[in-house]
């Protein structure tokens, strides 16, 4: 009876010390001070957008380009030669029929 008491006690003493590692305080490394707040609409308020493609032409005059890498992509490529990392066969998947 007494050993069941001891460890009994033990493990509520191993119990509460977990606990107790878990409740640390944890204390940001950095704290940012907002500078600006706004306010949306309530969301009732607000019109689905149905999904497929959605027309985002308007994001250039809004949001424009100035680091210019859209243009690398206009460039021809210089790459000849079949793609290398190419993977056209799965191996190791096979087809249940």
């Amino acid at each position: 009876m007494k050993k069941t008491i001891y460890i009994s006690g033990l493990f509520l003493m191993f119990l509460s010390w977990s606990f107790v590692a878990y409740s640390q305080a944890v204390s940001p490394e950095k704290v940012i001070t907002p500078i600006g707040f706004d306010i949306s609409k309530k969301l009732s308020e607000i019109i689905p957008i149905t999904p497929g493609y959605a027309d985002r032409s308007w994001k250039e005059k809004v949001i424009p380009n100035k680091d210019g890498f859209l243009e690398e992509f206009n460039a021809v490529s210089t790459w000849t030669g079949p793609d290398p990392v190419l993977q056209d066969n799965l191996t190791g998947f096979t087809t249940a029929h």
